[in-house]
């Protein structure tokens, strides 16, 4: 009697730990990526926000006190906890975009480009 108590107890704890580190392994292997971000908008980028989506808030500025000129890059980093990304970018001119849930899986390259009149594009890779 007490070893099939024992067998059930440690059956419980056993699926516990499998389902904690299945479902919790995400969060704990998540990791910094690096990728690259192309400004091909022919206008300057004076400020970039790039967060989570979901998030309310945009957080700093990712140029700092750096600006990206038409055809420039910078490198920056995403945590790959996220898959999805709101991108905000502020032309010198004061004029913004606003990119929501932008797909980060996988991504390598992100790059703006200025299509005919207001459109604009955020393509990655």
């Amino acid at each position: 009697m007490k070893n099939s108590k024992l067998c059930k107890v440690c059956a419980l704890c056993f699926l516990s730990v499998l389902i904690l580190s299945t479902f919790g392994a995400k969060s704990a292997f998540a990791k910094w990526k690096s990728y690259s971000f192309f400004n091909y908008s022919g206008h300057i980028v004076k400020y970039l926000y790039i967060t989570a989506t979901g998030y309310d808030s945009w957080g700093k500025d990712l140029l700092g006190s750096s600006v990206l000129g038409s055809g420039d890059s910078v490198s920056l980093r995403y945590n790959d906890k996220y898959r999805y990304y709101d991108v905000k970018v502020v032309f010198s001119d004061g004029d913004d975009l606003i990119f929501r849930k932008s797909d980060f899986r996988n991504v390598w390259r992100k790059t703006l480009f200025h299509r005919s009149g207001t459109t604009y594009t955020l393509k990655s890779n």
